[in-house]
């Protein structure tokens, strides 16, 4: 686990999935407030692999907003973004896509649902553009800055 900013109470930390699966008190509070199971498809994205990270906001010991990705060759690959209910809306997700933004050379690259309108419109401001379209979901890119 590193924490990568300190901002008024609000932490960034950025974890290897198989790290996440060891500190028990950061799954305890996921399982708790996005009721995860084991059974669950979510519970998929904790499970150690390599090249899996999550980047988290923390505000006084809670997850409030979380991205899961992979990082491949030439690609990050967005595999899941929630924040908290109670904090949607007020910057917490794109706080940490602008950190991965700054931090990372690497493409990234999404799905999202078609009728997911918040969700595409959130992507486009970040500066994702579809890339392509099949079964209800969009596929979107990000390039990285040259």
């Amino acid at each position: 686990m590193v924490i990568l900013e300190n901002m008024r109470s609000i932490k960034i930390i950025h974890f290897q999935s198989m790290e996440v699966n060891k500190n028990e008190k950061y799954y305890r509070y996921l399982s708790e407030m996005y009721e995860i199971k084991k059974s669950d498809h979510l519970f998929n994205h904790f499970k150690p692999k390599q090249n899996k990270y999550v980047l988290m906001s923390v505000i006084n010991d809670q997850v409030i907003s979380m991205i899961i990705y992979s990082s491949m060759k030439k690609y990050l690959y967005i595999d899941f973004v929630i924040t908290s209910y109670d904090y949607r809306g007020r910057g917490y997700s794109r706080n940490l896509f602008n950190w991965l933004i700054k931090y990372s050379d690497k493409n990234m690259i999404l799905y999202v649902l078609a009728n997911n309108t918040i969700a595409k419109k959130f992507y486009v401001s970040l500066g994702f553009k579809y890339l392509s379209y099949e079964d209800q979901v969009y596929k979107m890119i990000l390039k990285a800055s040259a």
